[in-house]
């Protein structure tokens, strides 16, 4: 009888010693594994973004609430909710860290070196856009270490130039950066002899915008011009 149950005593041994094994291979990955702060998300585990509920969506609610007050409480609650500020922040996992605001040391060096984002970035609002901006290589570096710096003058005036389209920005160097940028409040701008080409800023817009193939320049290709260089974010060397 005791040597029927020896065989499977030893599967047992044998089941316990790979648990063990795996254990110690598990604390041995990851237990000497040096991390330090995510340097996107600034060791919070998330990014956050501001985002705006229609005004018509705000109203629609407002009403809903106020109706409750009697006859006049739902244009009351409508009108009220489409006067507040619609704005709302929105949390979303960071992707570059292991969601508890950590990464492994070198994983950090990486990011840092071929990422870049301006503090308060997240709290712009308006469309955010992948787009690409091209220069030197020298340029390149100075920007990952010390940001933009706006051009003082161009065909959209003072700004940083990026571009929804690669090719774009390959025309303005061998170096081209892909970029997260906040549009805010957009102009477009169609001719050359738009009132507002050099202007918009002063009129309360944070980002000009070329549509492709409009004949303002003769490759046809789209351009956009941002004021802030902070709206501005760089996620790798292309």
């Amino acid at each position: 009888m005791a040597a029927d149950m020896m065989p499977g005593f030893h599967k047992l041994l044998s089941a316990q010693d790979r648990s063990l094994h795996l254990r110690k291979e598990f604390v041995v990955r990851m237990g000497n594994v040096p991390t330090t702060e995510c340097p996107n998300c600034n060791g919070t585990g998330a990014v956050t973004s501001p985002t705006n509920i229609p005004i018509v969506v705000r109203a629609f609610a407002g009403g809903i609430l106020g109706a409750s007050l009697g006859p006049g409480g739902m244009v009351i609650g409508a009108a009220g909710a489409a006067l507040m500020d619609g704005t709302v922040t929105t949390s979303q996992k960071c992707s570059q860290c292991n969601g508890r605001g950590k990464v492994e040391v070198d994983k950090s060096r990486k990011v840092q070196h071929a990422s870049r984002t301006p503090s308060g970035w997240h709290r712009q609002g308006g469309k955010t856009m992948k787009m690409y901006h091209g220069t030197t290589a020298a340029n390149a570096q100075s920007i990952l270490e010390n940001g933009f710096k706006p051009s003082s003058n161009g065909m959209l005036g003072k700004g940083v130039y990026v571009s929804a389209d690669i090719e774009k920005a390959k025309r303005y160097g061998h170096s081209v950066l892909e970029v997260e940028a906040k549009l805010g409040k957009t102009k477009k701008i169609d001719s050359q002899s738009h009132p507002m080409r050099t202007s918009w800023h002063s009129h309360g817009y944070d980002s000009a915008w070329v549509p492709a193939n409009c004949g303002m320049v003769s490759s046809g290709l789209t351009e956009t011009c941002i004021f802030d260089p902070d709206r501005i974010r760089v996620i790798r060397e292309v």
